[in-house]
């Protein structure tokens, strides 16, 4: 017997797996920190033969989006995360998990906290596709997460009250436990093993004490799947500039390193644990900022419960980073007649005159039967729809390769809008990669505004609370806020080898092959 008390499985064959994500990191910086020795313990999974990806983050490229596409390996469409900040239809007020403290003070700080504590992974996260912690515990073995955000599993898990402003927070909203990995650890308020060294918390260095975390639960637990966040690197993006982080770079390394080290040094820990490092997103500087909802000046909006009712307006207008989106609160199936709300494509193009906007989306029936293709308008003009076509439609590269049928599409109008080209019966991407499927997934989601804008980039939108980043920031369709890399060493199964187009989707499958898990499918089936 192990001395956590599970006993060993003699059929187990795989090795065990370490997925550690540090939060905005992009590819480029990453790049830079290797060769001028800022990430040695990196670099050394690299010289041990580790592979280097650049994976493609869902749209919008932030946080919540992102973490729950990597731990369910679906797209918001299925995980129905859409955003930073969100509007939910059916309570009528805005859903905010950090986009600023002000931002969470429209709806009331309370409110926010119970939308990361609690409503994230056990409302808004569907049901199916299960997260990646489900899957390993349904299998029989153990997970544990080390302050990641979306983290659902099938443990019980008590709120830590040792703290002043978490015993503040639960008794304030009602919330005494949670469902997670068999272990689970966030900040101050989830601790299920100890003793640790040193305790993390809103107070002290996270990425110093998930290290330890890490090391300890491997080193003495025997747990089959880690995940360990970083998050330091994401703050000093924001207020930095992505070009200015390689101190943070190091932080979120040493930490790497320290859980690598539970098994005396990189060669011994290989070959006990796979690794997959990756990013959620990529970060853009930013130098100018813009108020979406200042070119809605004629329009009756929604600005919080606090100094406004929903069912008497028009429109809510959210934004977070370099993304916002737009709700329209008088259509019909909100119980208002649908004739008195600004239609789609009025407020895509009231939107070109915001300074900060690259693209615009939304869905519009192209057939009298109903039938929905996606229209993206530029900022400075240009049109161009698009639609899912698994009988007649292009692929593109990826789809070409991997034989998807999912990855045909039908595109017309003014391509260059989305960097793509048509060549030799294959679509290409450039400055938007896999543009198509990330819109698609995203206007998908049930919870997803009824138009989505994108921003220039050096440009953000500010927040419902009316701030801003003055560094860095995230979100948008762009390459630079949507490319991450994905470091990957001794996994058995499917790799990434042969991908034209890594996805950071692909993660949450190339873990389950590793540790011999069936994977599951659209609708909850198994492959």
């Amino acid at each position: 017997m192990r001395d956590d008390g599970h006993m060993p499985d003699p059929s187990a064959k795989h090795r065990r797996l370490l997925l550690v994500v540090i939060d905005g990191l992009g590819s480029d910086p990453l790049r830079r920190a290797i060769a001028e020795g800022h990430a040695p313990n990196i670099h050394a999974l690299m010289e041990a033969g580790a592979r280097f990806d650049d994976a493609i983050s869902p749209f919008p490229s932030l946080t919540p989006v992102c973490l729950a596409s990597i731990i369910t390996g679906a797209g918001p469409d299925q995980h129905r995360i859409p955003s930073l900040g969100w509007y939910n239809r059916g309570q009528g007020r805005f859903i905010e998990y950090g986009s600023s403290f002000a931002a969470a003070a429209v709806e009331g700080t309370w409110r926010s906290v119970q939308n990361v504590m609690l409503d994230l992974n056990h409302l808004h996260l569907a049901e199916n596709p299960p997260t990646l912690f489900e899957r390993v515990q349904d299998a029989g073995m153990r997970a544990a997460s080390i302050n990641y955000l979306i983290s659902r599993g099938r443990t019980r898990h008590k709120v830590k009250h040792d703290y002043g402003p978490v015993r503040a927070a639960t008794k304030r909203i009602g919330v005494n436990a949670v469902y997670g990995p068999d272990h689970l650890y966030l900040g101050e308020l989830y601790g299920s093993v100890g003793p640790l060294l040193p305790q993390v918390g809103f107070k002290r260095p996270k990425d110093f004490g998930g290290g330890h975390i890490a090391r300890w639960l491997m080193r003495n637990t025997g747990v089959e799947f880690v995940l360990l966040y970083l998050g330091e690197h994401d703050s000093k993006s924001h207020s930095l500039g992505p070009d200015s982080t390689q101190k943070a770079i190091r932080v979120a390394d040493r930490a790497l390193g320290r859980a690598m080290g539970s098994l005396g040094g990189i060669d011994s820990f290989l070959q006990k644990f796979a690794v997959m490092l990756c990013a959620d997103h990529g970060q853009t500087r930013v130098d100018r900022h813009a108020t979406l909802e200042d070119v809605f000046d004629d329009v009756d909006l929604y600005r919080g419960n606090r100094t406004h009712s929903s069912s008497d307006r028009e429109l809510a207008v959210i934004a977070s980073n370099r993304v916002a989106m737009a709700y329209r609160t008088k259509q019909a199936h909100h119980g208002g007649t649908g004739h008195d709300s600004p239609t789609n494509r009025w407020i895509a193009q009231r939107s070109r005159e915001c300074p900060a906007l690259d693209l615009s989306a939304f869905r519009e029936a192209y057939d009298d039967a109903g039938n929905e293709h996606i229209v993206v308008l530029g900022g400075e003009g240009g049109e161009v729809h698009l639609r899912r076509d698994m009988e007649h439609g292009t692929p593109t590269l990826r789809g070409a390769v991997t034989g998807d049928i999912r990855d045909r599409w039908q595109v017309e109008g003014d391509l260059e809008l989305l960097g793509l080209e048509r060549s030799e019966g294959l679509l290409t991407y450039s400055s938007y990669p896999d543009a198509l499927e990330r819109l698609t997934s995203s206007l998908s989601c049930v919870n997803t505004g009824d138009v989505m804008f994108s921003a220039v980039p050096g440009w953000e939108f500010t927040d419902i609370g009316g701030s801003a980043h003055t560094g860095g920031s995230h979100g948008s369709l762009h390459i630079t806020d949507s490319t991450a890399p994905l470091i990957s060493i001794g996994l058995e199964g499917d790799t990434t080898e042969g991908l034209p187009t890594v996805r950071l989707t692909d993660i949450a499958h190339l873990a389950t092959t590793h540790l011999g898990i069936d994977t599951p499918v659209a609708g909850g089936a198994t492959a």
